[in-house]
């Protein structure tokens, strides 16, 4: 842990930061290692190398801004589709997977518009759902201020107890 401690003080949480950021706001994060990355950062807070209430808000702020970056993006496209159709990703993946993914989130668009709230803020204590259901939020016509009504207390909750966990399993700093 010698080289990170060598490293600037912003550095590790703007790394995590951004990881986070990805992981609840771009398709990239069904495969983003997000609750193990705040484990992490909470050993590392625990250690003396991150301050506390530095890697508490980040995290915390991370997860909010994936989710809104999430929304907006799906918001954006407009085209009704889950997956983008554009782009290198509309590119790559073929249209056969890109319809089959879009008839398995039709049933979850329903249950998002009709109780927007609670499912925004169940989703972000799932991994992958972090990154699909303000997608598909975003489809069903929900608005982004409504979606983080239930994001931003569960996002708070979610980042507290894994950060703490990691905390909690600190080695002792030795000097």
């Amino acid at each position: 842990m010698d080289w990170l401690s060598a490293l600037p003080v912003c550095a590790v949480p703007l790394a995590v930061a951004l990881v986070l950021v990805a992981e609840s706001g771009l398709l990239i994060g069904l495969v983003l290692p997000g609750s193990s990355l705040v484990i992490g950062f909470g050993v590392l807070a625990g250690a003396g190398l991150v301050p506390l209430p530095v890697a508490a808000l980040t995290v915390a702020a991370a997860t909010v801004a994936g989710a809104a970056l999430g929304h907006r993006r799906a918001a954006r496209a407009g085209s009704g589709a889950l997956l983008p159709t554009g782009g290198w990703l509309g590119r790559l993946l073929p249209v056969r997977v890109r319809r089959v993914v879009d008839r398995s989130a039709s049933p979850w668009a329903g249950a998002v518009a009709r109780q927007p709230v609670r499912i925004a803020g169940m989703s972000q204590l799932v991994t992958g759902a972090r990154t699909l259901a303000p997608r598909i939020a975003a489809r069903s016509g929900v608005p982004l201020s409504t979606v983080l009504r239930g994001t931003v207390p569960a996002a708070l909750l979610w980042s507290w107890v894994w950060w703490r966990w990691g905390l909690r399993r600190a080695p002792p700093l030795r000097c």
